[in-house]
């Protein structure tokens, strides 16, 4: 554990695309981080530009990324375990209102890890249960200082994502628990604000032929 079993927060809404959600999906779906925002951007594919004898173009699409609980990132993206979509409150009454509707919350956070979901609509239908917008105050961070200084607290917000704490191998075999060490106390803090979307994440073959991105 790089961060010495710190707590971490990882902030998200609708520009975190990419390895973002990578990131994102990946400490959510170890128990290693609270996500906070609102629903990422859904950017769960690859693909290559082709150049064709005729000077067109044809673009291919040969990669999916997949979440280690299993679900496709592709059109739905990451669900934030603290969703603040339209909340104008302050971080204390944001929390409050979180976790007075946690049943709620793990409910779609449990209909979100399917492992695949075809259907568009019923995609759209998760991804309005925390819509995707851009953070323009600092709500977000105010609700991670305070659930970062309450031990307790940081505690029950991870919970609210219990129903995804548990990555698999691609064809289904659950993974051991990872090894964390326990939190501690203090002023020292670890938590991300994802944005950025780089290129050229890294893909395996699977025994199916099709190549996928699976994180470990």
């Amino acid at each position: 554990d790089l961060a010495f079993g710190l707590p971490v927060l990882v902030l998200v809404d609708g520009k975190s695309a990419s390895a973002a959600e990578i990131v994102a999906a990946a400490l959510q779906d170890r128990a290693r981080a609270v996500v906070i925002g609102t629903s990422s951007f859904g950017k769960g594919s690859v693909q290559t530009v082709i150049k064709l004898p005729n000077d067109g173009e044809i673009t291919l699409t040969w990669s999916k990324l997949v979440a280690p609980s299993g679900y496709m990132l592709h059109g739905l993206g990451v669900r934030p375990a603290i969703c603040t979509s339209g909340l104008k409150d302050g971080a204390e009454e944001a929390i409050k209102a979180v976790m007075a509707n946690r049943s709620k919350t793990k409910e779609v956070v449990t209909a979100w890890r399917k492992p695949e979901i075809p259907d568009e609509d019923v995609r759209n239908k998760l991804r309005q249960s925390c819509p995707s917008q851009r953070r323009r105050n600092n709500l977000e961070t105010e609700i991670a200082r305070r659930l970062i200084n309450d031990q307790a607290l940081y505690a029950q917000a991870l919970n609210l994502s219990a129903p995804t704490h548990e990555a698999r191998y691609k064809q289904g075999a659950t993974l051991p628990a990872s090894p964390r060490t326990p939190l501690t106390g203090g002023p020292r803090t670890v938590w991300f604000a994802l944005r950025e979307t780089p290129d050229g994440p890294q893909t395996r073959d699977t025994d199916h032929g099709k190549t996928e991105f699976h994180i470990d």
